[in-house]
């Protein structure tokens, strides 16, 4: 709808059988896509809100000046990605954002109903990143690109995923205009990671399991919702493809290393999650030496 338009919303509440209608103006509303942070250590922490048109060209932005503030401090020597409620948006953002990390291989590709190979997006070595030590937040929100550059950067080996198990949106649609000036919105294909399997109500299981305290301190939020959960979602097919790569001794060491209570509590006011992101990129780095 246009600017200024009215909208008529239904809101789920926790522990309220009925929902409660709320009538909305539509605006234009501007979100800024990525924040960040650098940590003492060489550190820096980047949370992705949205894959808009921007995404990635601030995700530059932000990594070149964390590179220059570090100069002469050790320089930047881990990387926490946060994709935690990041609902997706922009596929091409999602294959370019992990081609920030990686030096080769296919990001994301989609099947068609037989599954016929129907697309591939690949990462190339040009403006690739150093090989710092990442680790990529998720929760039960992350869903669609979130998975896509989860699952790319778990599957080819350049990163850690901690947190919860994702949304699971792993469907293509098209939308096709009718004569009567209507649509039709059809699902065709489904996205796969780099191992081949279908993200599709199926989502990313994290290689470090940690529920998002943000969430489940909330005790008035409705109950989450995934893919799964949904009337008539299109089915998963966990069968399909292989596993994640197991994690490399050195991760495996920090995993067991990794200490919450070296990271200030100020850094991240009740965030437990983001505080054990930076700790496990710290004690990766310590492993290293």
């Amino acid at each position: 709808g246009k600017p200024g338009s009215s909208v008529k919303v239904a809101v789920r509440r926790a522990n309220v059988d009925s929902a409660m209608e709320l009538t909305l103006t539509r605006e234009v509303i501007e979100i800024e896509p990525v924040e960040s942070k650098v940590i003492a250590g060489g550190i820096v922490y980047v949370r992705l809100k949205t894959f808009a048109e921007t995404t990635t060209r601030e995700l530059r932005r932000v990594l070149d000046e964390a590179v220059v503030q570090s100069k002469g401090r050790g320089g930047v020597r881990g990387v926490v990605l946060d994709l935690r409620n990041n609902p997706g948006g922009l596929l091409d953002q999602a294959v370019l954002v992990a081609d920030e990390f990686l030096v080769s291989g296919v990001v994301v590709s989609t099947r068609g109903r037989y599954g016929a190979l129907l697309s591939e997006a690949k990462a190339v070595r040009a403006g690739t990143r150093p090989e710092w030590p990442l680790v990529v937040l998720v929760n039960r929100y992350s869903a669609s690109a979130s998975e896509i550059v989860a699952a790319a950067l778990r599957d080819l080996g350049r990163a850690v995923v901690v947190g919860e198990p994702t949304f699971g949106k792993g469907s293509v649609q098209t939308v096709i205009e009718l004569p009567d000036a209507s649509a039709l919105k059809l699902t065709i294909a489904r996205y796969y990671t780099p191992a081949g399997r279908s993200i599709q109500a199926a989502g990313v299981t994290p290689d470090v399991s940690i529920a998002d305290s943000l969430l489940d301190s909330d005790k008035d939020a409705a109950p989450s919702v995934s893919e799964a959960s949904l009337e008539r979602h299109l089915p998963s097919k966990r069968s399909e493809g292989q596993p994640p790569p197991e994690l490399d001794g050195d991760w495996k060491a920090a995993i067991e290393a990794a200490d919450v209570r070296q990271v200030q509590k100020a850094l991240f006011e009740g965030d437990a999650l983001a505080r054990q992101a930076v700790a496990l990129v710290q004690a990766r780095i310590a492993v290293g030496e």
